[in-house]
């Protein structure tokens, strides 16, 4: 995996963000103000919170592009991922105290600006949001890595 190509998934993954978020803007403040409820968040808040969520897609088209490169089956990779995220992570937020807060799941809602309650850990918090995109980023390099060094192996043998 090439820098580039961890480049243009990312940027993939923002303009992906940017259109989410745009579409989910375009449908929820009108049908919130339609149903007369009111929004308590600050301009600011809210603007974080979009902001999160096109940081978010962008960090999550790194991982997975990384992961892809890694494991070169769709079943497969599709396959691991689910069971990451929804088997190997409760069990090791179970047994590991603290874990949860910098699990891909807390990093998710750290970066994104939901509630410590989203990602099942009220009274840990979360990290700072710049902290969950150093992290995830870092993640997503570490994975990144091992699939280019895999990949370079694949080719020489």
């Amino acid at each position: 995996m090439t820098v580039a190509q961890i480049l243009a998934n990312t940027a993939a993954g923002a303009l992906m963000g940017v259109a989410s978020v745009a579409a989910t803007a375009a449908v929820s403040f009108p049908l919130l103000a339609a149903r007369d409820v009111p929004v308590t968040l600050s301009a600011a808040r809210v603007a974080g919170i979009l902001v999160g969520g096109v940081c978010f897609a962008a960090l999550s088209a790194m991982l997975g592009a990384a992961f892809g490169a890694l494991i070169r089956s769709q079943v497969v990779a599709v396959s691991a991922a689910l069971f990451v995220l929804f088997v190997i992570e409760p069990v090791v937020t179970s047994l590991v105290d603290g874990y949860q807060r910098y699990s891909l799941t807390g990093l998710r809602v750290a970066i994104s600006g939901g509630a410590a309650e989203s990602a099942g850990t009220a009274a840990g918090g979360l990290p700072p949001a710049w902290l969950a995109v150093l992290l995830w980023t870092g993640y997503a390099l570490a994975l990144a890595t091992v699939a280019a060094v895999v990949g370079r192996r694949r080719d020489i043998l």
